[in-house]
């Protein structure tokens, strides 16, 4: 007869069995902790990869339109005569009061309105500014003038009919011959390929004088400044798109949203001082003359695209303003990114 033995089958005490999972879950939790120490890493390593690549696509549209500023685009030699353009338009429309300078864009010619540049502080969302370009374009070269010339001041400019199609009545035209220039507005329907520059009518702004500053033949161009429908301008903003603010592209009707998650935008500007020191200031000061300015510094909040990457809210100092982080609504990680743009066609 056979005996079963019962020592031979003994199994864990319960005390074995708790040391066990107590090991077993100190090693889960060292290795959870790891994990999530891991992603969290990998998460703000991501945000902060993704707030320079804004930074960095951000400064890269407004650098190339402020480098570009007082560019001639080579058709006199040099912008000279081209920034001393004489504005022929009745000027009690604020927005028609402007100087002329040359303006960004190759190979067309650019001029520029209101000075080359503009600023408007704090006129943005979260207090930012916005800055604008206003230039000639989408004309090449221009289209020269032919025969028969103007006699007097008052004459009709002729062009080849064959290009009078792209200009409207109602469009704001610059005519130089490098020597001489003047902006004025097409009073007459140019499809027959005279251009009239006739004072008064209903157009909007209309010529307040029908004389241009001087007679133009061989060898003077026509460019376009705007259309009928209004000046051509850029501007760079701060808005919100779907509810995340970014630098934001206008121009005419159209408004394309570049670079999400840039909070906000502060721009000073660059004036050389009889002294010879360059100071920089808010657009709004008193005595600045955008014709002057030779360099531009432009600050950039940027956030990072999550919620919930930093563990607290993240005080900041921007532009000498302490922002605290009782006076912050989220756990954004932000940066502040600074250049100083030079405005390489005023530095001579």
């Amino acid at each position: 007869m056979r005996t079963h033995n019962n020592c031979s089958e003994r199994g864990y005490t319960i005390i074995e069995l708790m040391i066990a999972l107590t090991i077993g879950l100190f090693l889960t939790a060292g290795a959870v902790k790891i994990f999530t120490s891991t992603k969290n890493t990998n998460r703000t390593q991501e945000n902060l990869s993704r707030m320079q690549e804004n930074a960095r696509f951000a400064m890269y549209f407004l650098t190339e339109e402020l480098r570009e500023v007082g560019f001639d685009g080579g058709v006199c030699g040099n912008g000279e005569r081209l920034d001393q353009a004489y504005n022929n338009l009745d000027t009690s429309n604020a927005q028609y009061q402007f100087k002329t300078r040359v303006l960004a864009g190759q190979p067309a010619l650019y001029a520029s309105l209101s000075g080359a540049i503009g600023g408007a502080d704090n006129t943005g969302i979260n207090g930012s500014d916005s800055i604008s370009f206003r230039a000639l374009g989408g004309m090449g070269r221009g289209v020269a003038l032919v025969a028969p010339y103007p006699v007097n001041k008052s004459d009709n400019l002729s062009i080849n009919p064959a290009e009078a199609g792209i200009f409207s009545e109602g469009d704001i035209v610059l005519v130089t011959d490098c020597l001489n220039s003047d902006i004025f507005q097409i009073s007459n329907n140019p499809a027959g390929g005279t251009l009239s520059h006739a004072s008064g009518g209903t157009l909007n702004p209309k010529n307040g004088d029908n004389n241009l500053r001087a007679i133009y033949g061989a060898g003077a161009r026509i460019y376009h400044l705007s259309s009928a429908a209004g000046l051509l301008a850029t501007t760079y903003s701060i808005t919100n798109s779907v509810g995340v603010p970014g630098l934001t592209l206008s121009r005419g009707l159209a408004i394309d949203q570049l670079v999400p998650d840039i909070e906000n935008m502060q721009i000073l500007y660059g004036q050389r001082q009889a002294s010879g020191a360059l100071f920089y200031v808010p657009s709004n000061t008193a005595g600045l003359d955008m014709e002057r300015v030779i360099s531009i510094r432009v600050s950039l909040l940027v956030r990072s695209q999550d919620d919930f990457v930093a563990t607290n809210p993240q005080p900041y100092f921007y532009n000498g303003i302490d922002v605290s982080g009782a006076a912050i609504p989220d756990r954004r990680l932000r940066k502040i990114y600074t250049s100083t743009i030079a405005v390489r066609n005023r530095l001579n």
